[in-house]
């Protein structure tokens, strides 16, 4: 009984000097997420009569839908052909566009960073040359929601800030 008491007490006084302690977190968030482009072709009174995409989105591309893409410069390149009286005449383009990202936010002390908003991108094609837009789609500041509006107005001395998201799509079972 003597050696199970002396067993235990050296036990114990074994185990507490082999307390291990984890390391402190680091205190400094995670930076945001770049964010991501999207890119688009349209033409606008009548289809080209040849394209080359450059790159920028895939050869066999449909019309009017939007595509992953990586940023950087691309040269698109596209013909409309018009048959007159005096023969074939060939209108050839050459375009050279650039896609970006919005960075995402460096993460501070205690905070993670703001992921990058998503850019959209749209290379709309005439026979007489073309328009070239893109849309930035703003996210909330808290959630990965998507902001697709905001608003301040004063009305009585009160300020009223209105700010619009685009939420998934819900589902009702009646």
């Amino acid at each position: 009984m003597k050696k199970i008491s002396i067993l235990t007490v050296l036990a114990l006084v074994i185990m507490q000097s082999c307390i291990i302690e984890a390391p402190e977190p680091d205190p400094y968030g995670r930076d945001g997420r770049d964010g991501r482009a999207f890119f688009k072709m349209n033409f606008g009174d009548w289809e080209p009569d040849y394209i080359e995409p450059g790159g920028v989105i895939p050869d066999n591309f449909y019309w009017d839908t939007y595509y992953n893409t990586s940023p950087g410069f691309y040269t698109v390149y596209y013909e409309y052909v018009e048959n007159t009286h005096r023969g074939t005449i060939v209108y050839p383009y050459e375009i050279e566009i650039e896609v970006f990202v919005m960075a995402g936010e460096q993460g501070g002390y205690r905070y993670d960073g703001k992921d990058g908003d998503d850019v959209y991108f749209e290379l709309i094609l005439f026979p007489d040359g073309y328009d070239y837009y893109h849309d930035i789609d703003y996210k909330s500041e808290s959630t990965q929601r998507t902001q697709i509006g905001y608003s301040e107005t004063t009305q009585n001395n009160m300020k009223i800030t209105t700010t619009y998201y685009k939420l998934p799509t819900r589902t009702t079972t009646n």
